[in-house]
């Protein structure tokens, strides 16, 4: 009995695939987006982000017309509906439909957070 129950377990854990795979697209839009520069030494509202974001084995692309404007991040995790990335200056994470992103410069930064949907 513990056989059968221990290649039934194997069979349906190894069965299990992720929500986010390689190939998968997604829209995604702000919900909220601030920025702030280091002269004049003020944050403010950035308008709505709208982008598309193709996920490949090793990196994301974020195709964009706004803040974005075509970004390439290497994955730091791909697990189950969760997705991590980054490069030299961003981050990005993407969490059961909700994604963050926060980029730092030596003039800025900027923290963008708001929802995705798969295509």
């Amino acid at each position: 009995m513990r056989i059968i129950l221990t290649a039934l377990l194997l069979i349906f854990a190894t069965q299990a695939s992720s929500d986010y795979n390689d190939g998968d697209k997604f829209r995604c839009k702000s919900q909220l987006a601030v920025k702030v520069f280091q002269k004049p030494h003020q944050l403010s509202e950035m308008k709505p982000q709208e982008f598309t974001l193709t996920i490949a084995a090793t990196s994301i692309k974020i195709y964009s017309k706004a803040h974005f404007s075509s970004t390439n991040m290497k994955v730091h995790y791909l697990v189950n509906s969760s997705l991590a990335a980054y490069n030299e200056y961003s981050s990005f994470s993407l969490d059961l439909g909700k994604f963050h992103y926060a980029d730092a410069y030596s003039y800025g930064a900027a923290l963008i957070t708001g929802t995705c949907e798969k295509l």
